[in-house]
């Protein structure tokens, strides 16, 4: 992808559990249809989020008629099985608790709903810039009284955020060689 300013990591909670990868990881041993379309529609909205300057991410809070602000990508996959999917999602949304954001993919018809919460934050020695994201999601719809989980993560995920602002060197490793 061109344009790339930004790298995209996955950060372990305050426990020491990456759920992004274990996220991941848990769609890449389902071999069916569906996990290959998740997968792919992930790993496209991850490329795009690597070329979204931290200039333009969304505002915080609402737009003067009350609207949360996004951002928005168009994510094309190659054929599966000679269908092509698309999706054009407003993908990144600024959540409550700044610099928390929501990265955000809904397919109806697998009614699949993911979010994974990130923040932005430079490399304190060598000033690259990253995206990390830190809890993965999906939202079941309201009509099944199910409380919303996305205030839960993105407290967690701030929590994260600010442990590595004071303890940088505890999550260097992440930083240093992204592959962890």
């Amino acid at each position: 992808m061109d344009n790339i300013v930004a790298e995209v990591i996955s950060l372990p909670d305050l426990y020491g559990v990456d759920h992004m990868n274990d996220y991941m990881a848990s769609l890449f041993e389902n071999p069916a249809k569906d996990s290959i379309i998740k997968i792919g529609f992930i790993t496209k909205a991850l490329d795009a989020l690597a070329t979204v300057p931290k200039s333009q991410l969304p505002q915080h809070g609402k737009d003067p008629k009350g609207n949360d602000y996004f951002v928005g990508f168009h994510l094309k996959l190659d054929p599966i099985d000679g269908v092509e999917y698309e999706l054009r999602p407003k993908a990144i949304k600024a959540l409550g608790q700044q610099p928390i954001y929501e990265l955000r993919l809904s397919v109806e018809f697998l009614k699949w709903h993911f979010r994974a919460t990130f923040f932005p934050k430079y490399h304190p020695m060598t000033g690259q810039f990253f995206y990390c994201l830190v809890h993965p999601f999906e939202k079941e719809g309201r009509e099944e009284g199910l409380a919303d989980p996305t205030n839960h993560y993105m407290q967690e995920t701030y929590d994260v955020f600010d442990h590595l602002k004071r303890h940088f060197d505890h999550y260097s490793k992440y930083f240093d060689d992204p592959d962890q």
